[in-house]
């Protein structure tokens, strides 16, 4: 017999399968632009100082155009063999740090940001949009609290969140705040495009989302006004995400909450004009939602962080207008308030891509589920400008509605995108003809150089040079703009000491362009703070009242009412305080400090004048006639006073 099988032989061990390893994810689109842009956004500050470029000398200024030509020559080889997500979001990274890279070599040489100042009567002050900003950001070395950035003893209404990070910023590293303002805005135009890509990647395919962004930037960025692009830019496909009703489902109420919190404190301008765009978008979602409670729950978390964020902005201003403020500063007649409204229709720029957009937007309103809400924010947008058009001509209060053309040049840019993305391959089946693999790489590669080609073209200080035969190429500066001449005037400007940048005497020849007077005259604010401190050494923040709102970029001072009637705030209570100083300058001289110490909005300390005659003046722009206040120098006898050059009277209130 047969021995009997052992208890090991009866029941043989079963072998243990290894699960397979579950294999690593790679990193997505978004995942990769945000690594290429931490790693170019560092390169394209150091490169323009390390190659020491001068933006008014061909050779140099042409630097961006290389990066830009040589970069998209190797993301189309690449391309070629390996598509995917990840080369995009490489291309969507380096694209954005391009645009910090044309930033920088157009401010290189000068410590100024984009200048979008103005002149009263021959003297070129910081008085534009970027002073006031500058202004801002010098509030906030000293303030904590939301603040004007003149009188800054009250709230602000411009949202402060880009000042104050800059402000914050130069006090922990001690420089001055304006010293700041380019790299700010280098920064914040190269962030905003990475953030519009993060975004429409999320719900549209990655191709598009990596020319929409750029393309929006092509057409809608003032360097001047970063924060105004990095708004737009997050804004359009924040609402599709959240109250649209995208494929993919809408962002968590969190990070919702927090871009919507950020748009307010940023700039919430365009949120006024698209609002009733996006109520649409939110009626036609709620009706089609079968979870309308889940909706609604999800809209007042939203609505929850976005107010908890903003709140230390937003309570203190309406708080401030409730007890008395005056809104004055949109009543400003900007030429562009008589211009075509329909861009779409003109062929200057990107207008016939604004066309195709609209032509593909209605195309696909019924089919695809951003056609819809794109078209709506357009409506909604051009509605508000009809409201707001009216409401000018009754009251001259216009809304600011000659900016709604940037959000609808957005919305069109971004369909005309999605429309060609939709439409081509569609037609190319219907012939039954197959698109060649590496026919979208060889278009991205093109709209990129179109788009980076036509922002550096817009951005630099100079943009075209003429044969010349002694000399070479030199500045053609006839066909420079609007915002070549904003990047002109950073190296115009004078410095507080009275000197100039590096590059300043290459821009002499634009000054007549630019302005027609043509005349720089220096403030001497080193001059006047010397003084100041040397009467009062304890006060940091003196009230001042000073006829150039330059001082108030270069000194953190209170000042008592800013120079320009239709760029102050309404808690500031501008016409309130134009009253007040017409009084005060009727007062005699027996009983001027006195009556300087004690008016209805406090004290003022120092007085900053332009000599005029056998007096000084102090000259409101846009103001009710008359606009010059006149001051009598007897006034000023129980005052420190002093001549401190340039045509400018000092006075100082002892303390």
């Amino acid at each position: 017999m047969p021995p009997e099988p052992t208890a090991v032989e009866a029941a043989p061990a079963t072998p243990v399968e290894t699960p397979p390893a579950t294999p690593r994810r790679a990193p997505g689109p978004a995942l990769t632009a945000a690594a290429v842009w931490a790693v170019g956004l560092p390169l394209a500050f150091w490169l323009p100082s390390r190659l020491d470029v001068d933006p008014f000398v061909q050779r140099s200024a042409d630097l961006p155009l290389a990066v830009l030509l040589g970069g998209t020559l190797l993301l189309t080889v690449v391309g070629l063999r390996h598509r995917g997500g990840r080369l995009i979001g490489a291309a969507a990274g380096a694209h954005a740090a391009y645009t910090a890279l044309v930033v920088r070599c157009a401010l290189s040489g000068t410590p100024f940001g984009y200048s979008g100042f103005s002149a009263a009567g021959d003297r070129v002050s910081v008085m534009g949009d970027a002073g006031r900003i500058a202004a801002m950001a010098t509030r906030y070395t000293v303030n904590w609290k939301s603040s004007d950035g003149i009188v800054g003893t009250v709230p602000s209404e411009y949202p402060p969140l880009y000042p104050y990070l800059i402000g914050k910023t130069a006090w922990l590293l001690d420089v001055p705040a304006w010293r700041l303002l380019g790299a700010a805005q280098a920064v914040t135009l190269s962030l905003g495009l990475l953030l519009a890509f993060v975004l429409w990647a999320r719900i549209v395919p990655a191709g598009a989302a990596l020319l929409i962004g750029p393309l929006v930037l092509a057409a809608c960025a003032e360097p001047a006004k970063a924060y105004e692009f990095f708004t737009l830019a997050v804004l359009v496909p924040l609402v599709l995400n959240t109250v649209a009703r995208p494929e993919r489902g809408r962002l968590h109420w969190a990070w919702a909450g927090l871009g919507y919190g950020l748009v307010v404190l940023v700039y919430y301008g365009y949120v006024v004009f698209l609002a009733i765009g996006v109520a649409a978008i939110g009626r036609r979602a709620w009706r089609s939602e079968p979870d309308r409670r889940g909706l609604l729950l999800y809209l007042a978390k939203t609505t929850a962080v976005t107010a908890v964020l903003s709140s230390w902005f937003v309570v203190p201003y309406l708080w401030a207008m409730l007890r008395g403020g005056q809104q004055v500063g949109d009543m400003y007649s900007s030429a562009e308030a008589s211009g075509n409204p329909l861009t779409f229709l003109q062929f200057a720029g990107l207008g016939p891509v604004q066309f195709l957009g609209l032509l593909a937007l209605l195309w696909y309103a019924r089919t695809r589920w951003w056609a819809w809400s794109l078209l709506a924010m357009v409506g909604g947008a051009y509605a508000y400008l009809a409201l707001s058009m009216v409401r000018w001509v009754l009251t001259a209060h216009n809304g600011l509605f000659y900016y709604v053309r940037l959000p609808v040049a957005a919305c069109l840019i971004a369909g005309a995108v999605l429309g060609v993305r939709e439409a081509v391959p569609a037609l190319a089946e219907r012939r039954g003809r197959l698109l060649a693999p590496w026919a979208g790489v060889l278009a991205a590669g093109l709209a990129a150089v179109f788009a980076g080609y036509g922002f550096w073209t817009a951005n630099m200080p100079v943009n075209r040079w003429e044969d010349h035969l002694g000399y070479g190429s030199v500045p053609d500066y006839t066909r420079t703009k609007r915002f070549n001449w904003e990047a002109a005037r950073a190296h115009a400007m004078f410095l507080p000491d009275g000197s100039r940048p590096e590059h300043a005497a290459a821009t002499d020849p634009l000054l007549p362009v630019m302005r027609r007077e043509g005349r720089l005259r220096a403030l001497p604010v080193d001059a006047i703070r010397r003084m100041v401190e040397q009467v009062r050494p304890r006060d940091r923040t003196p009230s001042t009242l000073s006829y150039d709102e330059q001082v108030f970029v270069f000194l953190p001072w209170n000042g008592y009412l800013g120079v320009d009637r239709v760029a102050a705030y309404g808690p500031t209570r501008w016409p309130d305080r134009f009253a007040e100083l017409r009084k005060l300058a009727g007062t005699g001289p027996s009983g001027f400090a006195a009556a300087s110490a004690r008016t209805r909005f406090g004290s003022i300390d120092v007085f900053v004048l332009e000599k005029d005659g056998a007096g000084v003046v102090w000259r409101g722009i846009q103001a009710p006639a008359p606009s010059d206040v006149r001051f009598d120098y007897a006034q000023f006898k129980d005052f420190v006073t002093r001549d401190v050059g340039n045509g400018t009277f000092v006075a100082v209130r002892r303390p």
